[in-house]
């Protein structure tokens, strides 16, 4: 409208137009104009009372288009040396020109613009269209930047130039021609490093120099665009130099982890959680830790299995606290139970077929330590711990009960009961199963059992009782099923079982009592005055008794006297015979070529419990008893040399420990050929136990020979 638009003006607005025109030009020329500003304001003032705004505003943006594209063309003869010194020139004096402009036409800005904001915006909004949208000089402002990075470059004019755009035009021109042209400078320049830092440098090393070089980067960039950038470069440093080469770090920090000391040990592995957690890899990092903890874990599992819970759950628990400090403080990571650690060790834990049996091993062992009571603590938070992640606690609960059924009936303080209900508080307080209270009512049986005896021998009459008869009532139902052995009691026992039944009901109506005869425990006392307790089924308490109660002169019976007096057969007869002459209960003698029997009464041991199994008797496989693992298909001659082979190695260490028999077991039978399974030591281990050449040592792990 610059040439036609001022002909359709007419003579008297158009010499209006003349007189704003020349104002106009004058500022952007930093000239003095030919009128003054009173001049100049009745001017604009009579073009707009005369309804000629809307043309005075569109002369007025011709005339500020006019005067961007001279300056676009004088910029784009500038030389890359002085372009961003002229452009922010350039764009500085223009937009001080704009404001004045505004200034001078005051009344034709208020009449559009409350804030007297129109002029000034028209005029960016053509700076910024014709010139720093412009395909040539947006190349010269790439090229630039670029060469800003580059030694001996003058980039004062930087810090007001970028901070400008980055005010104004961020998204459009600062990010796409000063942001992303630093930061491929920056990549380029570190990249090349990037390969041969890997191949050399530990994970650690490499990290640091990383964040050394990130570093390094925001600060030649400070002083270009401030720190406008520091976030940008920290993200496309990590991205370029740690996303990338996420699957590279994660193998060369836990590739080589096999053992659970690999894991702890290694430093590196929280650095590197931190670093991928960062970049979002934290997937890719969580499930390489996962993968690397299952393979321990399950290594750890097999050794508990094997015979060694304490020191195998522990080590289990330690790692699980280890991994689960790891992704502490992670962005994004769940913790408590539901952290991925957790829940993968609760998927893995629970599908091993053996690892709620060993952490139920785990806290009888602890337990029975009888360690101080924070020690106590600490297994009963450790056996929650792990208690938790069992999706289904059924195989747990039952080998407790058992374990605990043992520890029940031959305790004897009421210190100990109070050990015994630690675990029991804590699992009503943070379990809603009804294990708690299982275990409460066994406690509560055992503490009831002082004064039903004592009630019991009080009603009473001693010459009634012919032996010393303590009863523990346990409620069905609560207790371990134990499967009824079906053997007769010696008559004296039968006795004491009527008596009690008969005080025992009248005083408990609703309670059916039966007897069971594969828990209890009988004691006898020797002639040097020792006393011994017997755990065993009743055919051994039939069978002392029979010797106890010998009226022979000499001591001696025969097999035929023994059925006699205890009303076995011959086989069940001998059976018992020879488990007590292999530990010495019994010796035997010829007399007139007929072998007889006769009780040791010298008969001393190293304890006071005496648990005596019969020879071939095994383990009996009945409800909820532990069943024998069946022998697989070994031959009589390999039996025999693992058994050999077992008795040799004990007689010459006397105590040995769980895993160093089976090692050293499994190590001399492969030096011959022979290839057995952890199952074949264990069966024939057993076997020498039952014939009494091979006893439990102090601990549940520890064995001892018997010579």
């Amino acid at each position: 409208m610059s040439g036609s638009g001022v002909s359709l003006l007419g003579d008297s607005t158009g010499g209006k137009w003349a007189i704003i025109s020349d104002a106009v030009r004058a500022i952007f020329n930093n000239n003095e104009s030919h009128y003054s500003f009173q001049v100049v304001h009745h001017s604009v003032f009579q073009m707009c009372q005369s309804q000629h705004s809307a043309t005075l505003l569109q002369l007025l943006s011709d005339t500020i288009s006019e005067r961007v594209i001279n300056i676009r063309e004088q910029l784009l003869t500038s030389s890359w040396t002085t372009f961003l010194q002229d452009l922010a020139k350039q764009w500085t004096n223009f937009s001080l020109a704009i404001k004045e402009i505004s200034g001078a036409l005051l009344y034709l800005g208020n009449s559009y613009s409350a804030n007297n904001q129109a002029i000034v915006q028209m005029g960016e909004e053509w700076f910024y269209k014709l010139v720093l949208t412009n395909e040539d000089i947006s190349a010269a402002l790439v090229g630039c930047v670029r060469r800003s990075l580059e030694p001996g470059v003058d980039s004062d004019m930087m810090p007001e130039l970028t901070g400008k755009l980055h005010e104004l035009y961020k998204d459009t021109i600062f990010v796409p021609f000063v942001e992303q042209p630093l930061l491929k400078v920056l990549i380029d320049r570190y990249k090349g490093n990037m390969e041969k830092n890997l191949d050399e440098m530990s994970v650690d090393d490499y990290i640091s120099w990383v964040q050394g070089v990130t570093k390094e980067a925001q600060c030649d960039v400070l002083k270009l665009v401030s720190d406008k950038m520091d976030r940008a470069i920290e993200q496309c440093m990590e991205e370029i130099l740690i996303k990338q080469n996420t699957q590279k770090l994660l193998l060369s920090c836990l590739g080589n982890s096999t053992t659970m000391a690999d894991i702890i040990n290694n430093m590196s592995v929280r650095y590197l959680a931190c670093a991928l957690n960062r970049v979002g890899e934290t997937d890719a990092f969580l499930d390489a830790l996962v993968t690397t903890a299952k393979t321990v874990v399950f290594d750890l599992l097999d050794e508990a299995a094997a015979g060694e819970p304490v020191d195998s759950l522990e080590k289990i628990l330690t790692l699980k606290n280890h991994l689960e400090s790891l992704i502490k403080g992670l962005v994004g990571v769940p913790q408590g139970r539901k952290s991925p650690i957790t829940c993968a060790l609760a998927e893995f834990l629970s599908g091993h077929p053996d690892f709620s049996k060993s952490l139920a091993y785990y806290y009888d062992a602890k337990v029975r330590s009888r360690d101080a009571q924070d020690l106590l603590d600490q297994a009963v938070t450790n056996t929650l711990s792990l208690y938790q992640l069992l999706k289904s606690k059924d195989s747990f609960e039952h080998t407790a009960k058992l374990l605990l059924a043992e520890r029940l009936i031959s305790c004897t303080s009421e210190d100990a009961l109070a050990r015994e209900t630690v675990l029991v508080e804590r699992l009503r307080c943070e379990s809603e199963d009804h294990i708690a209270n299982h275990l409460d009512i066994m406690i509560k049986d055992i503490r009831e059992r002082d004064r039903i005896n004592r009630e019991f021998t009080d009603l009473t009459p001693p010459s009634e009782l012919p032996l010393n008869f303590d009863v523990t009532v346990i409620t069905a139902g609560v207790w371990p099923s134990y499967p009824d052995l079906e053997m007769r009691l010696p008559e004296s026992m039968m006795q004491c079982a009527a008596l009690f039944r008969s005080y025992y009901t009248s005083h408990h109506n609703g309670r059916v009592l039966s007897f069971h005869t594969c828990c209890g425990t009988v004691s006898f006392l020797l002639s040097h005055g020792k006393e011994y307790e017997l755990i065993a089924p009743t055919s051994f308490v039939n069978t002392i008794l029979c010797f106890q109660n010998n009226p022979s002169s000499n001591g001696l019976l025969t097999l035929q006297e023994v059925c006699e007096k205890t009303n076995l057969i011959e086989n069940t007869a001998l059976l018992q015979l020879g488990s007590l002459t292999r530990i010495s209960l019994v010796t035997t003698c010829y007399v007139d070529g007929c072998l007889q029997y006769e009780f040791n009464r010298n008969f001393e041991y190293c304890k006071n419990k005496l648990r005596i199994r019969a020879t071939a008797g095994g383990k009996v496989s009945r409800d909820s008893t532990e069943v024998l693992a069946q022998q697989a298909s070994l031959d009589t001659s390999h039996t025999e040399r693992i058994q050999a082979t077992l008795i040799q190695i004990m007689k010459s260490k006397k105590v040995m420990c769980h895993a160093e028999v089976f090692r050293e077991v499994g190590e001399a039978l492969g030096r011959s050929g022979i290839t057995p399974t952890v199952a074949h030591i264990k069966y024939n281990l057993e076997a020498l136990m039952n014939k009494g050449l091979i006893l439990r040592g102090p601990r549940p792990d520890m064995y001892v020979y018997e010579a």
